[in-house]
């Protein structure tokens, strides 16, 4: 029985005092804001439609393209600090489980990750590795962007001791 059906009966039917508790908690969890938003939000969008193994696979692609737009176009050193933190704790989740976490989740809904069509594209560009293990080829990516966000920053902070400012002729950065 579900938590609607629940809430449908009337209380002469048969319930006790604890039934009447029990119907009203359930209530209250109905009407919660949080709630009324996810079930506007979800039939809004038709989240029907989406199956649950694409789902992995676009948030992924939107981890991705999120962390390169904001290393690429970002002069802000916060911004860069906040994604210099979620990228570090995205290699240690990927030291601790010998995996990255999406991938693990992708693997399991779709039985492909994006490291297969990534593996696939440079095989057939003629780049391969040497190992065959996918832990060290996403640690690998990984040193890459840290070290990419890092040495942007550690260019932001040289510019700005030497007062040595970047014309943005064409508004690409931001000025903060």
């Amino acid at each position: 029985m579900t938590a609607i059906d629940t809430l449908g009966k009337d209380k002469g039917e048969g319930e006790g005092k604890g039934d009447y508790k029990k119907n009203k908690k359930l209530k209250m969890i109905e009407d919660n804001v949080i709630r009324k938003c996810c079930v506007y939000l979800y039939k809004k969008f038709n989240l029907k439609e989406v199956k649950e193994s694409t789902l992995y696979r676009h948030v992924h692609d939107t981890f991705i393209f999120l962390v390169s737009f904001i290393t690429l176009f970002s002069m802000n050193l916060t911004h860069l600090a906040i994604l210099f933190i979620i990228v570090s704790f995205d290699a240690f989740a990927i030291v601790v489980m010998h995996a990255c976490p999406l991938t693990a989740l992708e693997r399991k809904y779709i039985k492909r990750s994006s490291c297969d069509d990534r593996d696939e594209l440079l095989g057939a560009l003629g780049i391969s590795y040497n190992c065959n293990h996918e832990y060290e080829k996403q640690i690998e990516l990984l040193v890459n962007v840290w070290l990419m966000v890092a040495g942007k920053c550690m260019c932001i902070i040289i510019m700005k001791m030497f007062n040595i400012k970047l014309f943005n002729y064409n508004n690409i950065y931001s000025n903060d």
